[in-house]
Order: C-alpha cells, then sequence, then structure tokens
C-alpha cells in the first residue's frame, strides 16, 4: 500500500513510518527536517522523503 505520512520527524511520525516500512508499505513522508529521520528510514528503498510543510501546499 502506498501511504502519506505528514510530520513523520515527529515523536510519534518517526515510529508510525517505521512500522509502516517493516510491514512492507511504500511511505512517502512529508518533512521540514528529513535529517531528523532515523538513517534507517533514510535508506530505506520503499521511502520517499519530501522536504516541506503541509502549509506549503
Amino acid at each position: 500500500m502506498n501511504i502519506l505520512v505528514v510530520g513523520g520527524t515527529g515523536a510519534t511520525g518517526q515510529h508510525l513510518v517505521e512500522q509502516l516500512l517493516d510491514r512492507g508499505h511504500r511511505v512517502k513522508i512529508i518533512a521540514r527536517t528529513p535529517k531528523k529521520l532515523s538513517e534507517t528510514v533514510q535508506s530505506h528503498e520503499s521511502a520517499m522523503i519530501v522536504t516541506g510543510s503541509v502549509l506549503d501546499m
């Protein structure tokens, strides 16, 4: 499944992203500060990281 996570660098968002990736989902993450994401998430082949804010959309 393709899933969009807004706020993927927050405490809840990071946990959610990791769980979704572990379960085999493709995850697009919108983050103002992507460097806050774990190395595991940043390098995961099913994670697409978009730098920005939902307020910019």
